[in-house]
């Protein structure tokens, strides 16, 4: 009995601990506008994905760019695994 009720106590702790832990969320602060130039960039991006632009995010990818893991990292991966120009593309979201 004395085991049981052990084992009752050490799940209730435990339920508990975890219901507390689960519940506790810390979202990142947006200090962009704290950097003029990546305040400029977000604004840029935002325009861009709004517009579905490629072009300009083309133009912003380093050239080593990873899509995937155990692809080549490279821009033209890049338009092969995300065809952001394709109208089923996932990107945009």
């Amino acid at each position: 009995m004395i085991y049981f009720k052990s084992i009752l106590i050490i799940l209730c702790v435990a339920l508990v601990s975890f219901e507390v832990t689960a519940q506790k969320v810390v979202l990142p602060r947006n200090e962009s506008d704290q950097d003029l130039t990546l305040a400029a960039f977000v604004k840029e991006l935002i325009i861009a994905i709004e517009k579905h632009d490629a072009k300009w995010i083309y133009s912003k990818l380093d050239e080593d760019v990873i899509s995937t893991y155990g692809d080549e990292q490279t821009v033209d991966v890049f338009k092969t695994y995300w065809d952001i120009e394709g109208d089923s593309t996932n990107f945009w979201a």
